[in-house]
């Protein structure tokens, strides 16, 4: 208890808290052979930071879609598209329907994919 509330008075955040929270948990068992992240008071401390420090959204920003879709809707037919054009046109594609980061389309391996 004391660890937690001092990583706390450092000002660390919920999540790291949490982390550390069951990091302990994964090493430490108490001696009625509990862990340390199930003990009531521990839950109830995690709460109150919690309380008083949520978490913040990851992303601070969301953009419109459909600004996206509708130019993609624009770039047809498919024949007078350049390379470059149906190249981007996609992956944008691809990136909105498996709903990954742009750095992750690297992964992509077209020996598994489907026609």
């Amino acid at each position: 208890m004391d660890f937690l509330s001092e990583l706390f008075d450092k000002g660390l955040t919920y999540s790291a808290i949490n982390c550390a929270r069951s990091t302990l948990s994964s090493y430490v068992s108490l001696d009625d052979g509990s862990v340390i992240g199930q003990n009531p008071l521990v839950c109830r401390l995690l709460k109150g930071v919690f309380q008083s420090q949520p978490p913040k959204p990851k992303y601070t920003e969301v953009w419109d879609v459909q600004v996206v879709l509708t130019y993609l809707a624009m770039l047809h037919p498919v024949e007078s598209l350049t390379l470059k054009q149906l190249t981007s046109k996609l992956v944008m594609l691809l990136l909105l329907v498996l709903g990954q980061q742009g750095q992750t389309i690297h992964l992509l391996d077209k020996s598994h994919v489907c026609e």
